[in-house]
């Protein structure tokens, strides 16, 4: 519906997701919104996917020897969450090169993605009432996350991820879960030679943008705010 060419524009009350601002999701001008995902486009043409099949092997190894250990023990397992740690750790390896290790999780209860099912259980309120939730949101996430958490639960999840991945000294439960934010890995990942790695980040190109091309450098925030929206989408 928003393809390059489009006769429609996005709605700006809709495309304003307080959790990723700077993202391009929000980026209501389609013209401007496709010149922020062509620095992703390449790397996810069918041949730069079947160039991960070594890594993507390589996670489900780990998912099924976790469910291997679970059925020695006679363990019920959450395979729902399962799939969805798998999933999150292929789509992290290939953003980041670096997992968050959600497949490391006890029984796949990976804090992040339990709070995801929590944000995406209450979208409903923001598709039909999203200036009422932006303004929540921009009211509530200065409060402490118990008060939150006693108003509107989902918010609460909302807010501890967002922080978790925009900000470098954000220490509370989850600093120990999440080993690196999005911003801190991506700050890495500025720093590194980006011929090092076999299987290249999907933000080779946004942190190194090809002048020549007309690739305009993005922001640090808008870096983040797109590292965890493809947190999001790779969660089945």
């Amino acid at each position: 519906m928003y393809k390059s060419g489009t006769r429609f524009r996005k709605d700006p009350k809709f495309y304003n997701s307080h959790i990723v601002d700077g993202s391009f999701f929000n980026v209501c001008d389609t013209k401007e919104a496709k010149a922020q995902k062509d620095l992703y486009l390449p790397y996810f043409s069918q041949a730069a996917i079947q160039r991960l099949e070594g890594s993507i092997h390589g996670k489900v190894n780990m998912f099924f020897n976790t469910l291997q250990r679970a059925a020695n023990l006679s363990k019920v397992v959450d395979l729902t969450l399962g799939f969805k740690c798998l999933a999150a750790d292929v789509v992290m390896e290939y953003s980041f090169q670096k997992t968050f290790g959600a497949l490391d999780a006890p029984d796949f209860r990976f804090g992040p993605i339990l709070d995801l099912e929590q944000l995406f259980v209450s979208a409903p309120l923001a598709w039909y009432f999203p200036e009422l939730i932006n303004l929540m949101s921009h009211i509530l996430v200065n409060l402490p996350r118990s008060m939150v958490e006693r108003i509107m639960k989902p918010l609460a999840s909302t807010f501890e991820i967002q922080k978790v991945c925009t900000s470098k000294a954000y220490l509370n439960e989850w600093t120990n879960i999440w080993r690196k934010s999005c911003r801190e890995r991506i700050l890495a990942l500025a720093a590194e030679d980006i011929h090092s790695s076999i299987t290249p980040s999907v933000f080779q190109t946004a942190l190194h943008p090809d002048k020549q091309k007309e690739q305009s450098p993005l922001s640090l925030k808008a870096l983040s705010a797109d590292a965890l929206l493809f947190f999001a989408a790779g969660k089945p």
